[in-house]
């Protein structure tokens, strides 16, 4: 049960604020991490002349490895079109609720939409209870209201017709890696688990004895 101290207005932005510390180191991370993912793609471009040096003698993997290369891009690509897309829509939303700070909610919406599923829920959490503390109940719902339609529509109706065909895999498949690497490297874990599951999924996909659990892990039917 909780103290009537505890649910103090004072009591209440404290917490808040020792939520949005946290949530600001998080974000600087994966801005770090994003930064240095944008910086591979540019190192990329280079590498087709390299890879053709390197496996002249193994045109089976070069291929592998270079359609590898073409469903990362695709996928960082996407969800990097369609997480601007979610976040302008929720920092529009924010502003016409006259919550605080919206434009870097906003930005901490884009930054988490890199993290499927566990990443919206994080990314509500902050605005949403600022709305409670400023405005009460009925904003908070609005917030938390607004959110879930916009993400939903994005994540669950729009993108999906995009991403589909270029990463291939089973939605279970990225549950259950979020699960894994999340607790394997934290919440950075969330943000590689995707990507580190395409590349374990081609890896199967380059031997005959584990070819199986590619299909497994395959969106396919």
């Amino acid at each position: 049960v909780f103290s009537s101290e505890a649910l103090q207005p004072g009591a209440l932005v404290g917490y808040a604020l020792t939520a949005i510390k946290k949530l600001s180191a998080t974000a600087g991370k994966l801005v770090v991490l994003i930064v240095l993912m944008a910086f591979m793609m540019l190192e990329g471009i280079r590498y087709p002349g390299k890879l053709n040096a390197a496996f002249a003698a193994f045109p089976g993997a070069r291929d592998r490895f270079s359609r590898f290369s073409q469903v990362m891009r695709s996928y960082i690509t996407l969800n990097s079109i369609f997480g601007l897309i979610a976040a302008v829509i929720n920092t529009a939303l924010l502003l016409a609720l006259g919550v605080d700070f919206a434009f870097l909610w906003g930005v901490l919406s884009f930054l988490l939409s890199f993290v499927p599923n566990i990443g919206f829920v994080v990314a509500l959490a902050p605005p949403a209870a600022l709305a409670l503390i400023e405005f009460g109940i009925g904003r908070s719902l609005a917030v938390v209201g607004g959110y879930t339609v916009i993400n939903f529509l994005v994540d669950n109706v729009i993108k999906p017709r995009f991403v589909a065909e270029s990463v291939d895999l089973a939605p279970i498949i990225v549950v259950l890696s979020l699960l894994f690497w999340g607790w394997l490297l934290g919440p950075m874990g969330a943000l590689v688990a995707v990507p580190l599951s395409i590349a374990a999924k081609f890896l199967f996909e380059s031997f005959e004895e584990s070819r199986w659990i590619a299909l497994v892990m395959s969106d396919r039917k």
